[in-house]
């Protein structure tokens, strides 16, 4: 039986046992199920009153002509929007889909061409996303992780760091949104940060830094991120920021034991080898570390 007068009978309650069990087994019968339950919601009222059993019996009989008719009127319109709804879906995916998405994983960085020319470098576990064929009207990215951005001129530049805004024209600088830390820095030019209660201005050599709601305001003196130098550097930054960046950085997972991870940290480490980058960070806080596996080390105390 083929499937439309399968759902023909099915509607008119017209099924032998047999049928019916096969096709409530079938893949498509909670679809069709839901579609009539959710016409059925649209009648008048939901109160009935039966007064015998010949009221009853005519209720019935009057029921399953309404079904006859839904399937005579509303399958063809149904069918027709189930069309609808795939050639929309198909349109979308090849002819609308302008939404541009690139992420990196750890120990990895890439270089982005925008299509005003503008550059992103995109550091570990990042990623960015923006609009290429709305880029001439709206200039935005939204980014999750860290990134330097060089802004060729033009209108407005936005960069959206999830709540947080960097809005600037012709200019260089660097954007670090992770987990309780985010961190603005200006190499060139100026650059607006709109975050929270707060709104700063940055021009060349200043850096912003909000750490668990504390704002901070540093003066810089480098060219362009150390990271992009392979290079990650800190100054008083919580130990566990440290860690998590050199787990993205050498692809690795860090395990401390019975240690302070709140402690401040100012330093730094080369991405160029593991066992060097941990000597740097734990022999300045009196602590110790043991590759566990390749990818896996544990730090600890010295005195345990």
């Amino acid at each position: 039986m083929d499937n439309d007068n399968l759902i023909q009978k099915w509607l008119n309650e017209e099924l032998s046992e047999s049928e019916l069990k096969g096709f409530e087994q079938s893949a498509d019968f909670e679809y069709y199920q839901s579609i009539v339950e959710n016409a059925q919601r649209f009648k008048a009222s939901n109160f009935q009153t039966v007064d015998d059993f010949e009221t009853f019996k005519a209720n019935k009989l009057s029921s399953q002509t309404q079904k006859r008719n839904f399937s005579r009127i509303f399958m063809p319109i149904l069918k027709m929007a189930g069309v609808f709804v795939v050639l929309f879906g198909l349109y979308t995916l090849f002819f609308n889909n302008s939404l541009i998405t690139i992420t990196t994983v750890a120990s990895e960085k890439t270089t982005i061409l925008l299509p005003d020319t503008s550059e992103i470098v995109l550091n570990a576990e990042s990623s960015i996303k923006y609009d290429k064929e709305n880029w001439n009207n709206q200039r935005m990215v939204q980014l999750n992780g860290e990134a330097f951005f060089k802004v060729a001129k033009g209108e407005t530049f936005d960069v959206i760091a999830q709540k947080d805004t960097i809005r600037v024209v012709g200019t260089q600088f660097n954007v670090k949104k992770r987990t309780n830390y985010f961190e603005v820095t200006c190499y060139e030019g100026a650059v607006k940060v709109i975050t929270g209660t707060h709104q700063r201005l940055l021009k060349q050599g200043d850096q912003l830094v909000i750490l668990n709601d504390e704002l901070i305001e540093r003066k810089l003196s480098n060219a362009k991120p150390n990271w992009m130098q392979k290079l990650s550097s800190f100054s008083a930054v919580p130990l566990q920021e440290v860690f998590d960046e050199m787990e993205r950085q050498f692809d690795v997972e860090i395990a401390t034991e019975n240690i302070n991870d709140r402690q401040l940290f100012t330093g730094g480490f080369q991405h160029d080898d593991l066992q060097k980058a941990l000597q740097s960070v734990t022999e300045p806080m009196n602590l110790r570390f043991e590759m566990d596996t390749e990818k896996s080390v544990i730090v600890y105390e010295v005195n345990q």
